[in-house]
């Protein structure tokens, strides 16, 4: 209903009842499968009985004025523009015959309403349909059988938060825990360090997903904990165990103890130890009949297991359930175990490893930090949409598209005259052309913008000689051969410089690499870029491939071309120009930073480029003295290189694959990486499997694949490349989902069409090295634009 937090505000609802059926109206939520009694935000200046009228009047296409009260709920909301919102319930009886009478739902209830009776109602609570368990509260009130909640024999008992006096419902800041070393759940909340105010940010996260619901349901906890690194499967269970009185919905307090239980930061020892083992016990419970039998207690082997980073192979695991088991005095197949001998084994030390599972992968409050982020974005594009008058909103033109970044816009200092064929004639300052504008028309750019106006105009400029050398070199290096891989042997450089003196182009690469190191050292470990924007894959020193790209897609240069432009790295190795990929797209990288992204694959690391080809090349071109000292400073370079991209918000760029959940819960993990990053392998795993991490095709999986698959959360080793992972589509699928995204676009294969699409059309995999070690393979590109995904294939003859 609200899409931000600060739009938080009264709603009015109704309770539609029929005591000829004892049925009632629920409607169908817009943008989610949960259902939900009719709900309407009430605007400013408008009352809670004028919006009930025009509700009731969109519905059933008459006045009605016959409703009554039933229920006032008032929400506090902390650091929000109103202290309290309420939720005003309106009763309304409908009889039969009334009902027959009335015309179909107009506005925005037209075809989300549907008649359901209790039996309906207890089947969509089941079925993770109902917004909330209220509704069936609601509708037996009507009935005059008041719902009870509570469950006898529950195995943990949640002091209750939600205070109530007939009709009024209030939650108020009472929800909050201040009181230490108080009661056993107190307890928990003080070892998971969860102070006032992180309690206070996750009491008003709960109310913006909730409202004006009081009680979170399986789907939206689900949407919750995925973000916390939690499989969708492990949700529905986790929901399961957090619920402890079954009543289908989750309170405040409930949702703060769970998440408190299983905080990575918890202690597990004395009354938190003993709570988190009675959560955990129900979590593996599947069937819920309060025993674990032995296939239930393989399952919490697995995890262990997992946790001890051991494999989780059906021997292993089934060896070491049994032997577990029957230290516990069970014989496996003949016995289950009860929670009060699980608690007993694990106090006696009889079941080990409990401590370190159960656990999210991120913290709450790192979660809690990404929402900060979340509502801060959409702060600001709301009030840049604020921004715009009546008249500017109501006037035709293309949609307005909000941006990850408004700048201010700027009149450019330099005029740039084309041919009709679109070759470049002349670059002209603005200021030197006599007649066409006054001193005071032009705004003086600031000293970065007239710095990059410089580099990208100026012939005198480093990066552009840079270029005007690359393209000499390649008239008399068009038919080079690529080094003996690994520098195995002796080679004679048959490189020719000609009129370019090689120490000068040398120390000039040198200077070019030190000033694109301290620009990407600024950007984020994942890159938020807009469309329209090209993405290339691997290049692999295919110099070739990367002009053949420019005089298409950018032959002015990336500084005046429409689109960003994303390389999802591999620049170096196996082909013979590595050189000249990198001193060009760092020319350009410095010219145009904000529009040239370059993230890095797995062979931007020195050992990778010392078992092929890339150093042998430099130090062929260069001399072992000169060499060495530009590989070191294209490597420095490369240590800084962002490791992902996100195109609008919605398609994830990498060199690899997606990370496991583990390593990256969200991908607001990802800018945690450490920068600069010298050696990926010891220092970031989460780098490290971004850059070689493979999808599986169908035909790979076998049945040993498939049951690695299915104990570590869709992944499994990298067999192929002898490290990294493998992963699913049913992974992908959880990675998309967890972070609202829709498609991976990656590169790391050599594709025989340039590109490829596999995973129910979610992985695109894009290669842009023509011929690549002399196969017959074409070169692509992908063009994100307009929602499209577009693959742009450059002819190779």
């Amino acid at each position: 209903m609200f899409k931000a937090v600060s739009e938080l505000t009264d709603v009015v609802s109704h309770v539609v009842f029929c005591p000829d059926d004892m049925s009632m109206l629920i409607t169908l939520e817009p943008n989610a499968n949960e259902y939900w009694i009719p709900s309407s935000k009430i605007p400013v200046g408008t009352g809670w009985f004028a919006q009930s009228v025009k509700d009731m009047e969109d519905i059933f296409g008459v006045v009605y004025q016959s409703q009554k009260m039933l229920k006032l709920y008032k929400i506090w909301v902390p650091h929000h523009s109103a202290s309290y919102i309420y939720h005003c319930i309106y009763f309304v009886l409908m009889p039969g015959e009334q009902r027959k009478k009335l015309k179909s739902t107009y506005g925005k209830y037209r075809g989300k309403i549907r008649w359901a009776q209790e039996t309906d109602l207890q089947k969509m609570l089941d079925q993770e349909n109902l917004r909330s368990p209220e509704v069936l509260e609601f509708l037996q009130m009507c009935k005059g059988t008041p719902h009870t909640v509570i469950t006898e024999g529950a195995n943990i008992t949640i002091p209750y938060e939600i205070l109530s006096c007939d009709g009024l419902v209030e939650l108020t800041d009472y929800v909050l825990i201040s009181k230490p070393n108080a009661e056993n759940f107190e307890q928990i909340i003080e070892s998971a360090s969860f102070t006032k105010n992180v309690q206070m940010a996750l009491y008003k996260e709960f109310v913006f997903m909730c409202f004006p619901a009081i009680y979170m349901c399986s789907q939206v906890f689900s949407r919750l904990v995925t973000c916390l690194g939690w499989s969708k499967e492990e949700a529905s269970y986790l929901f399961k165990a957090a619920d402890v009185i079954g009543r289908g919905g989750l309170s405040y307090r409930e949702l703060l103890y769970i998440l408190a239980a299983v905080e990575p930061t918890t202690t597990h020892g004395g009354i938190p130890a003993e709570l988190r083992c009675r959560y955990m016990f129900k979590f593996f419970d599947h069937d819920n009949d309060g025993c674990l039998n032995f296939v239930e207690f393989k399952l919490l082997m697995v995890a262990i297991r997992k946790s001890k980073r051991q494999p989780v192979d059906v021997a292993s695991v089934n060896k070491d359930a049994d032997s577990a088991f029957r230290a516990i005095g069970l014989t496996p197949g003949a016995n289950t175990l009860s929670l009060s001998d699980f608690l007993r084994a694990v106090g006696e030390l009889k079941l080990r490893g409990t401590s370190q599972i159960f656990r999210s992968n991120i913290g709450i409050q790192q979660y809690l930090y990404g929402i900060e982020e979340r509502d801060s974005r959409i702060q600001k594009t709301q009030q840049i949409f604020a921004n715009f008058n009546d008249t500017t909103l109501r006037s035709p033109g293309p949609t307005l598209r909000a941006a990850t970044k408004v700048e201010e816009y700027s009149l450019g200092s330099h005029i740039v005259k084309l041919q009709r064929s679109g070759t470049l004639i002349s670059v002209e300052q603005m200021s030197e052309i006599a007649g066409i504008s006054s001193p005071s028309s032009t705004q003086q750019p600031s000293t970065e913008s007239k710095r990059l106006s410089q580099d990208l105009f100026a012939q005198i400029s480093l990066p552009n000689e840079i270029l005007t050398n690359l393209r000499i070199l390649m008239q008399g290096n068009k038919n080079l051969k690529p080094p003996t891989k690994g520098g195995k042997k002796r080679e004679v450089s048959l490189y020719e410089w000609g009129q370019v003196n090689s120490v000068a182009f040398g120390k000039g690469l040198i200077t070019l690499c030190s000033q694109v190191r301290e620009i990407l050292k600024g950007e984020d470990r994942m890159v938020n870029i807009q469309a329209p924007a090209y993405v290339l894959g691997d290049l692999h020193g295919n110099f070739t491939s990367l002009l053949n790209f420019e005089r298409i897609l950018w032959h002015l240069g990336p500084g005046l071309c429409p689109s960003n432009i994303i390389f999802l790295g591999d620049y170096v190795d196996r082909g013979p120009h590595g050189m000249e990929v990198i001193a060009y797209l760092f020319a350009y990288k410095v010219q145009a930073p904000r529009k040239l992204m370059l993230l890095r694959g797995n062979h931007e690391i020195r050992e990778i480029q010392k078992q092929f080809t890339f150093h042998t090349e430099c130090l062929l071109k260069f001399g072992d003295k000169m060499g060495s000292e530009v590989w070191s400073a294209i490597n420095n370079a490369f240590d800084a290189l962002p490791l992902a991209a996100n195109i609008d918000g919605k398609i994830f760029c990498c060199h690899g694959g997606i990370p496991p959940p583990w390593l990256c819960p969200t991908i607001i993990t990802i800018n945690s990486i450490p920068c600069p990053l010298g050696n990926p392998d010891e220092q970031s795993s989460l780098a490290w499997e971004l850059m070689w991490n493979d999808p599986i095709r169908n035909k790979q999986a076998s049945d040993e694949l498939m049951l690695e698959l299915q104990a570590n959360d869709g992944f499994a080793a990298n067999t192929r490349r002898g490290t990294g992972h493998v992963f699913s589509v049913e992974a992908l699928e959880r990675f998309l989902n967890t972070n609202g995204l829709s498609h991976l676009i990656r590169a790391h294969e050599v594709a025989v069409a340039g590109f490829n699409v596999i995973q129910k059309g979610k992985v695109l995999t894009v290669f842009s090295s023509a011929k690549y070690c002399g196969g017959t393979n074409e070169a692509a590109c992908i063009l994100v634009d307009q929602g499209k995904l577009r693959v742009l294939k450059v002819e190779t003859s």
